[in-house]
């Protein structure tokens, strides 16, 4: 599984995990493939974030906005320096354990771009 999710790189959600590996594994369950990718997250290989009514995992872990596409259906990362939240936030005697940022718009005048799980 791990195999896949990084020759996929970018973004997937439960059930384009468990389309791609019923291609080599038809009888693996959701169960199965949602108790890993929890336990992925839980152990740091994984991020995960709620999007759209579904959970949305990806392997990249520093700091960034998921931005979400919604006239294509492409997440975006978008690289950010988080130092101006720390500070804020530090300030109200809150340190971040995991900052997840999800910006919904419209992408203008940009194509669709490969890299995530097939939808």
């Amino acid at each position: 599984m791990l195999r896949l999710l990084r020759g996929g790189g970018g973004h997937f959600n439960i059930d384009q995990v468990l389309n791609e590996l019923r291609k080599t594994e038809p009888n693996i369950s959701i169960s199965t493939v949602y108790n890993a990718l929890n336990t992925f997250v839980k152990l740091g290989i994984l991020r995960s974030f709620e999007a759209d009514g579904k959970t949305w995992y990806e392997m990249r872990k520093e700091p960034h906005i998921n931005v979400i596409c919604e006239n294509t259906g492409q997440i975006i990362d978008v690289n950010v320096d988080i130092s101006t939240i720390e500070k804020r936030l530090s300030s109200m005697g809150i340190i971040i354990e995991d900052l997840i940022i999800v910006v919904h718009g419209n992408c203008v005048n940009r194509p669709s771009l490969g890299g995530d799980l097939p939808k």
